[in-house]
C-alpha cells in the first residue's frame, strides 16, 4: 500500500486474493511435505543430489493418499478460469465505503411524518420511471435518531 492508503483499491484487492489462494495452496502442500516425510523436514548439503527425486517420491505419494486435504483438485481448471475472468471485475462498494468515509454527515436523514413518505414515494416513482441508472441506499437503523 502506499503511503497513507489505509485500504487496497479492487485490483489490487483483488490481485491480493489471487495470491492468497495460490499461496494457500502451496502451504498446505508443504506443510503435508514436511508433516508426512521426516526426512523433507530440513534439507541439508548432503541430501541435495537426490533431494529432486524425494520432492517427486514425496509428491507421488501426496496425490496418491492425501488428495481429500486438497478439496479443489477435481476443479482446478474451473477455479482458476473463474479466478482470472473475476481479477479484472471491480466492486462497486469501494465507491460506497469511500463516500461514507468521505462524508461527515449522515446519508440517511429519518422520514417521520406522513408527508415526507408521499414526497419520497413521488421521488422514487420518478426516477424508477426515467429508466436510468440510479443507487437507492437503504438504511435499517430505525432506533437511532442519527
Amino acid at each position: 500500500m502506499k503511503n497513507g492508503q489505509k485500504q487496497l483499491n479492487w485490483s489490487q484487492a483483488n490481485e491480493t486474493r489471487l495470491v492468497t489462494k495460490c499461496r494457500y495452496i502451496i502451504e498446505v502442500i508443504n506443510r503435508i511435505f514436511k508433516q508426512q516425510f521426516e526426512a523433507l523436514k530440513e534439507t541439508q548439503n548432503s541430501m541435495l543430489s537426490h533431494i529432486f527425486d524425494d520432492y517427486r517420491i514425496a509428491a507421488s505419494l501426496i496425490n496418491g493418499f492425501f488428495s481429500e486435504r486438497i478439496s479443489d483438485k477435481e476443479d482446478v481448471e474451473e477455479i482458476a478460469q473463474n479466478m482470472k475472468k473475476k481479477l479484472k471485475l471491480r466492486n462497486d462498494m469501494e465507491k460506497y465505503f469511500e463516500l461514507r468515509l468521505t462524508s461527515s454527515q449522515n446519508l440517511f436523514t429519518k422520514i417521520e411524518e406522513y408527508y415526507q413518505l408521499e414526497r419520497a414515494f413521488g421521488y422514487l416513482f420518478k426516477h424508477f420511471s426515467a429508466n436510468e441508472d440510479y443507487e437507492f441506499l437503504v438504511s435499517n437503523n430505525l432506533e437511532n435518531d442519527e
